[in-house]
């Protein structure tokens, strides 16, 4: 090259150097900005448009460690665990040291149940860090776990990359316009060697490949020519001079070049990034050399998998309506061909959630926690491998509460006999075992609840199946006609309080989709209720009649039950009859002027009235509304009791009587249609037994001696609901019931409280507190509640725990305010575990009021140290008016503000119990006295607080006052000044 040449490619080199610079920092300030606007997305709540925006600056600007946090920030909050599991792996790989990722992932990894590498993250923090107390709380949070749950074991490959792993390099190939050019994805001999002038008209590629690298002046050097091995030689379509290629690269290191040589053929055939990124992790010394490949991998999966994450959120919405949950871990293409019949038509009559691979076997545990599941149906024995026991754990668990589960599709053609029983056996506590296997043709059994539920069933029809031996008669649903039910196909059984369902057709015989439908109690349903009206008057029905049989005659009904009797009147014209009117009551039950029947005392038990029962059951067989209630339970005689509904077709009995605490039952259908039920209240009731399994609308509250004298006994309940044909019959126990339960049954609206759950797109603030707290501030309960709605709990006037756990994960949440000590209470020990998960997972919790006065000082400290890991303990409690506060720049309330942005006083006085133990940053104001905040000597105390607590924050005020400045201040920590 002569010296002309040399100089003008020294200015190129320069020029071009220039260029990437340019575009280099243009593609970190793009990024940079919409990682900022991606931030401010996420403070608002919405985690889908900021991991949207952080997608956007990963594509333009690469994988960075940084953006990788953010990422799987986001989708921790979205609940897509494995998703953010990856993205921390991602980020650590470019940066080991990163304690923020190595943290998220602990977090995802301990939602996972990944418990052991989720210790052995936390163990490398706090081995870097022993001052990191929210990596030592959350230790021992996932320690807790260990003990009292399996989880998974830890991967071969979980721990990487380690601490001080060398960080993986993925480089972009954005660097000059030029590079930007694919063509045809060919590449361009002559823009390799310099020659070509059609830019960006040329059809060919001038883009960087898997088979070369970029030199200096923007041309493609062959890698193969820099292994040795080219075999093209001047015909290659790639440059070999390597006068310009940077300078340092690993074609200079012969151990870098060997790594190379083994893995070129793959890293040039492979795109896909599972196999690359697995081909470099065992071959560290080449992953310099496969950089650009492996960062083109890593983009484009990081964008599929984010679109696959959408998906998924998408198909998580039939959580908003009840729903069906199907759980096939071992799911092929060919059980869905089998199975489309029956999955077409559980379709029709529900939605349905579909779980079928192996990596959402953790979604599968957030699911059977909603309060929406109706049922679960598991076509497959998959479940039964040790990876799944936690499910099956909480699948039993559901059960026992209500829930029904149901076993059919390929399972019992899929499953030996040995493993089946032990499976049954130690997961259901039930002494089914397999039984014989033929083909045969099997009728319903009469006996059997749930076909006495579903007039739809298949009297009858053929099918191969497996069948369950051990059983009771009555367990049977299908069984060989004219035989005893020794075994049966088909078959279900109480557990707990619900219902477990097996049926063995090894074929999926189209006739069997009716008896699994059955079994998830979807196929005889009533017709969609009307829509719950929140209206104080509702709109009147005029157009059918409410009948009440008050057949003993003597209008005690009215009298005590005036305010019951008033609700109905609000809804329908009421029709009473009695003795006397037996006929009318006959003819009116064959007429269609009927809205509904309510027995409202003892008097259809009487022999005269026979036919009037008789006129009820038909009624009631072809879809009508009724409910026996009023004085019916504590004025009938218990055989009489238990022999008249036998001979309506229920299996009721006579149960226990007296006062009792009924809670509601939150699987029923009901509790699911009206969701403003009350929770729970104390009744004087007659209570039934003999009940099919989640039947019960309340159930009877026992204390643990009581469940433990009761065992497996049958259950009591004051208030069920049953199906009987197409209709439904109602029972209330008693007087003490909210009338609002008669409409509940009957299907009326009912009134919605003042006070909805959460107004639909509007923030709001959870308030614990006692009524007398609550009582006690009139002023800032108005206050607050002009600022954003306010939820109460723990009071009288309030949501049950239930509920308020249920609001938690809301995005509309701003925090939690806590305003006594209530909360430490120890039947409120699983909300204090939910509101320190709430915190720990990004929100905010506030302790304030009378808090620190009624909390006594030896609780205190272990209380904040076991839940958030904190060693605040009381000082003492002084008068502000001796020592002021001043504001701490050094707080996360004001970091990052300029003076003139913040809406809080530069100092305050306020009479409160001093915190010691704490560090600087958390003090929101400081005193002034040298005996409570001495930085020289590291003494710290403050009355004040606002600490962070892994990704959320948690707030103190040690003051009984909540005049304007205290409120301000705990506005300021919920964002809403």
């Amino acid at each position: 090259m002569d010296q002309g040449s040399t100089s003008q490619s020294s200015v190129d080199v320069a020029a071009r150097r220039a260029e990437r610079t340019e575009n280099a920092s243009k593609r970190a300030q793009e990024a940079e900005k919409l990682k900022l606007q991606g931030n401010e997305l996420f403070k608002k709540g919405d985690f889908v448009g900021a991991a949207d925006l952080y997608a956007q600056a990963v594509n333009i600007h690469g994988p960075k460690p940084v953006l990788m946090a953010n990422m799987a920030a986001a989708y921790l909050k979205l609940e897509l665990y494995d998703e953010a599991e990856w993205a921390c792996t991602t980020s650590l790989e470019c940066d080991p040291t990163s304690m923020k990722s190595r943290f998220r992932r602990a977090l995802a990894r301990r939602k996972l149940h990944r418990f052991e590498s989720a210790k052995r993250d936390l163990q490398d923090i706090v081995a870097q860090d022993p001052n990191n107390e929210s990596a030592k709380a959350e230790l021992k949070s996932v320690e807790e776990h260990m003990r009292n749950n399996n989880g998974t074991p830890e991967g071969p490959f979980d721990k990487y990359p380690l601490h001080d792993d060398t960080p993986w390099e993925l480089l972009s190939d954005s660097e000059t316009e030029d590079s930007k050019h694919i063509g045809n994805r060919m590449p361009c001999r002559f823009y390799n060697k310099g020659e070509c002038r059609r830019g960006t008209e040329c059809k060919f590629s001038h883009a960087p490949d898997a088979k070369s690298i970029r030199d200096e002046l923007g041309r493609n050097v062959c890698v193969h020519s820099l292994l040795g091995d080219c075999a093209f030689g001047t015909q290659c379509v790639y440059s070999h001079s390597q006068t310009h290629l940077p300078v340092g690269g690993w074609w200079n290191d012969s151990n870098q070049v060997q790594a190379a040589k083994e893995v070129s053929a793959q890293v040039e055939k492979w795109s896909d990034y599972p196999r690359l990124h697995e081909l470099l992790f065992k071959n560290p010394m080449a992953r310099t050399y496969a950089s650009l490949p492996e960062g083109k991998a890593v983009r484009n999966h990081f964008i599929r998998q984010l679109e696959a994450a959408k998906v998924k959120l998408q198909q998580r919405k039939p959580r908003e309506k009840p729903f069906v949950l199907v759980l096939s871990f071992d799911h092929d293409s060919v059980q869905l061909n089998i199975l489309q019949h029956l999955f077409s038509n559980l379709e029709k009559n529900a939605k349905v959630v579909y779980l079928r691979i192996q990596s959402w076997a953790s979604q599968a545990l957030e699911y059977l926690d909603s309060p929406l599941l109706t049922s679960v149906l598991i076509t497959d024995p998959g479940i039964t491998k040790k990876l799944y026991a936690r499910v099956v754990q909480k699948l039993v668990e559901y059960t026992k509460s209500g829930g029904r589960v149901v076993i059919a599709g390929l399972f019992s053609g899929s499953i030996g006999p040995l493993d089946f029983n032990k499976f049954i056996k130690a997961s259901w506590d039930l002494d089914w075992t397999f039984g014989s296997y033929f083909r045969s043709t099997f009728s319903i059994n009469p006996t059997n609840q749930l076909v006495h539920a579903n007039p739809s069933l298949h009297k009858s029809y053929g099918m191969k199946a497996v069948h369950i031996a051990n059983i009771e008669p009555e367990m049977a649903v299908y069984k060989q006609a004219d035989a005893p039910a020794k075994e049966a196909p088909a078959v279900c059984a109480s557990v707990g309080r619900g219902l477990l369902c097996f049926l063995g057709d090894v074929n999926a015989e189209e006739q069997s989709t009716n008896t699994v439908l059955a079994m998830l109690g979807v196929l005889d349903t009533l017709p969609t209720p009307r829509k719950i009206q929140a209206l104080d008057t509702p709109p009147k029905i005029t157009d059918k009649l409410m009948l009440i049989l008050e057949l003993e005659g003597d209008d005690h009904y009215k009298r005590v039950f005036a305010n019951q009797l008033a609700e109905l009147e609000k809804r329908i014209t009421v029709k009473f009859l009695y003795e006397s009117d037996f006929r009318e009551a006959i003819a009116l039950m064959e007429s269609d002027a009927l809205y509904g029947v309510y027995v409202a005392d003892e008097g259809i038990q009487n022999v005269q009235n026979m036919g009037v029962l008789q006129s009820l059951k038909k009624y009631a067989l072809g879809g009508g509304r009724v409910v026996f209630g009023g004085l019916f339970g504590q004025n009938t005689d218990p055989e009489a009791f238990s022999f008249m509904f036998s001979l309506i077709g229920l299996p009721w009995k006579y149960g226990s009587t007296g006062t009792c605490e009924a809670q509601l039952n939150q699987q029923h259908e009901i509790a699911t249609r009206y969701p403003t039920l009350n929770e729970s209240f104390h009744m004087d009731a007659v209570h039934v037994k003999g009940f099919a399994p989640g039947d019960d609308l309340y159930k009877k509250s026992l204390n643990p001696e009581e469940k433990r004298q009761q065992g497996n006994t049958l259950q009591h309940a004051p208030i069920i609901q049953s199906r009987l044909g197409r209709g439904r019959i109602g029972y209330i126990g008693g007087v003490g019931a909210p009338p609002e339960i008669l409409l509940a049954l009957l299907d009326f609206s009912i009134p919605v409280p003042q006070q909805e759950l959460v107004p639909d797109s509007t923030k709001f603030l959870i308030m614990l507190a006692g009524q007398d707290v609550i009582a006690s501030i009139p002023d800032v309960m108005k206050d607050m509640k002009e600022r954003v709605d306010v939820i109460l709990g723990l009071s009288d006037s309030g949501l049950s725990n239930a509920r308020i756990i249920d609001l938690l994960p809301s995005q509309d949440l701003v925090g939690v305010l806590v305003m006594d000590a209530s909360l430490l209470l120890p039947e409120n020990a699983y909300l204090l575990s939910k509101a320190v998960e709430y915190s720990k997972n990004g929100g905010t919790v506030v302790f304030a009021s009378t808090f620190g006065s009624s909390v006594a000082p030896v609780k205190f400290k272990p209380f904040f140290q076991n839940n958030w890991g904190l060693k605040w303990e009381m000082k003492l409690i002084f008068d502000e008016e001796i020592f002021s506060l001043t504001r701490n720049f050094e707080s996360p309330l004001f970091q990052g503000k300029k003076a003139k942005d913040i809406k809080l006083p530069k100092s305050v006085r306020l009479k409160g119990v001093q915190i010691q133990g704490i560090e600087k940053p958390m003090a929101v104001y400081f005193p002034s006295a040298k005996e409570l905040w001495n930085p020289e000597t590291n003494v710290y105390a403050a009355s004040i607080l606002f600490a962070e607590v892994a990704d959320g924050h948690l707030g103190y005020l040690g003051t009984t006052q909540m005049d304007g400045e205290a409120r301000n201040i705990i506005y300021a920590m919920f964002g809403l000044i």
